[in-house]
């Protein structure tokens, strides 16, 4: 019992690095002139410290839902002020279901709108761009 408990407090130490790294990251992107290194912490404040408004906390959201595989709920997204409050969150989430696998059959309907599909292009724009 005593390494089950220490396995939980590794496996809790990686969620919070996972965790801060992701924040980082976002942080790093949506505010670039600011240095967080040393003040980022698990009991930063997301919107007073980091100043994340809710379209970089959606953003955070599902690229915490990428990292570590499972889906929040939405009330997460709303009631959390730190990051500890989201490692709260995640660490009573239950991982997602995998994904069904796609037959690897490809109809001729398919086919033919793959070759509609325009080459090189790796946006949305460019795509509706290559239609008009």
């Amino acid at each position: 019992m005593h390494s089950e408990s220490n396995s939980q407090k590794v496996q809790a130490s990686g969620n919070e690095t996972a965790l801060l790294h992701v924040i980082g990251q976002l942080m790093e992107e949506v505010h670039p002139e600011v240095q967080l290194s040393q003040s980022l912490s698990l009991d930063s404040s997301l919107d007073r410290d980091l100043g994340l408004d809710s379209l970089a906390r959606v953003e955070l959201l599902a690229r915490l839902e990428q990292q570590f595989n499972l889906s929040l709920p939405e009330h997460a997204l709303a009631n959390a002020e730190s990051p500890r409050d989201l490692l709260r969150h995640i660490e009573k989430s239950a991982p997602r279901a995998a994904k069904p696998q796609v037959p690897q059959t490809v109809s001729t309907e398919t086919s033919q709108k793959e070759d509609l599909a325009p080459l090189g292009v790796d946006t949305l724009l460019a795509v509706l761009e290559s239609h008009v």
